[in-house]
Protein backbone atom coordinates (compact mmCIF):
# COMPACT_ATOMS: atom_id res chain seq x y z
CA UNK A 1 0.00 0.00 0.00
CA UNK A 2 1.58 3.34 -0.96
CA UNK A 3 2.43 5.90 1.42
CA UNK A 4 0.67 9.51 1.44
CA UNK A 5 2.79 12.67 3.01
CA UNK A 6 -0.41 14.76 3.89
CA UNK A 7 0.10 18.18 6.16
CA UNK A 8 -2.63 20.20 7.81
CA UNK A 9 -1.44 23.67 8.94
CA UNK A 10 -3.90 24.97 11.50
CA UNK A 11 -4.03 28.26 12.45
CA UNK A 12 -0.31 29.25 12.41
CA UNK A 13 2.38 31.76 10.40
CA UNK A 14 5.60 30.83 9.02
CA UNK A 15 7.73 28.65 11.19
CA UNK A 16 11.46 27.34 10.11
CA UNK A 17 9.92 23.66 10.67
CA UNK A 18 8.35 24.38 7.05
CA UNK A 19 11.79 24.07 5.65
CA UNK A 20 12.45 20.78 6.44
CA UNK A 21 9.15 19.60 5.34
CA UNK A 22 10.03 20.37 1.40
CA UNK A 23 12.38 16.87 2.08
CA UNK A 24 9.38 14.98 2.70
CA UNK A 25 8.38 15.46 -0.50
CA UNK A 26 4.30 15.73 0.63
CA UNK A 27 1.60 14.40 -1.83
CA UNK A 28 -0.97 17.16 -0.28
CA UNK A 29 -0.82 20.18 1.83
CA UNK A 30 -3.11 22.65 3.61
CA UNK A 31 -3.34 26.14 4.48
CA UNK A 32 -5.25 28.05 6.58
CA UNK A 33 -5.17 31.57 5.26
CA UNK A 34 -7.83 33.87 6.78
CA UNK A 35 -5.25 36.52 8.15
CA UNK A 36 -7.11 36.67 11.19
CA UNK A 37 -5.15 34.34 13.57
CA UNK A 38 -3.52 32.86 11.55
CA UNK A 39 -1.69 33.47 8.25
CA UNK A 40 -2.98 36.09 4.98
CA UNK A 41 -3.53 34.64 1.57
CA UNK A 42 0.27 35.65 0.77
CA UNK A 43 2.18 34.44 3.76
CA UNK A 44 0.40 31.04 3.18
CA UNK A 45 1.36 31.32 -0.90
CA UNK A 46 4.94 32.02 0.20
CA UNK A 47 4.65 29.25 2.63
CA UNK A 48 3.10 26.75 0.30
CA UNK A 49 5.93 27.40 -1.99
CA UNK A 50 8.54 26.96 0.56
CA UNK A 51 6.67 23.17 1.40
CA UNK A 52 6.38 22.13 -2.17
CA UNK A 53 3.57 19.63 -2.07
CA UNK A 54 2.10 18.23 -5.30
CA UNK A 55 -0.56 20.35 -4.20
CA UNK A 56 -0.90 22.55 -2.13
CA UNK A 57 -4.49 23.32 -0.75
CA UNK A 58 -6.03 26.91 0.68
CA UNK A 59 -9.05 26.40 3.41
CA UNK A 60 -10.18 29.08 5.92
CA UNK A 61 -9.90 31.39 3.54
CA UNK A 62 -12.46 33.96 5.43
CA UNK A 63 -14.80 34.45 8.67
CA UNK A 64 -17.79 32.76 8.38
CA UNK A 65 -17.42 31.18 4.73
CA UNK A 66 -16.24 27.70 3.85
CA UNK A 67 -15.02 28.90 0.82
CA UNK A 68 -14.61 31.94 -1.03
CA UNK A 69 -13.75 31.50 -4.67
CA UNK A 70 -12.16 35.00 -5.03
CA UNK A 71 -10.30 34.46 -1.91
CA UNK A 72 -9.23 31.07 -3.80
CA UNK A 73 -8.15 32.29 -6.82
CA UNK A 74 -5.59 35.00 -5.10
CA UNK A 75 -4.02 31.53 -3.68
CA UNK A 76 -1.91 31.40 -6.73
CA UNK A 77 1.20 28.98 -4.96
CA UNK A 78 2.54 26.51 -7.22
CA UNK A 79 0.41 22.99 -7.66
CA UNK A 80 -2.26 24.71 -6.49
CA UNK A 81 -5.45 22.72 -6.26
CA UNK A 82 -8.97 24.18 -5.35
CA UNK A 83 -11.68 22.20 -3.25
CA UNK A 84 -14.66 24.38 -3.39
CA UNK A 85 -17.29 23.37 -0.12
CA UNK A 86 -18.81 20.22 -0.53
CA UNK A 87 -16.99 19.14 -3.14
CA UNK A 88 -14.60 16.09 -2.70
CA UNK A 89 -11.44 14.45 -4.23
CA UNK A 90 -9.76 11.35 -4.11
CA UNK A 91 -6.11 11.24 -1.97
CA UNK A 92 -3.74 9.13 -4.65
Amino acid sequence: MPVIGLWLFGDTSTTEQMKELAERTLDYAFFCCDGIYNMDIAEAVACANMVGAKHSIPYHMAPGELFSRERAEQFNAENRMLVPAGESFTIE
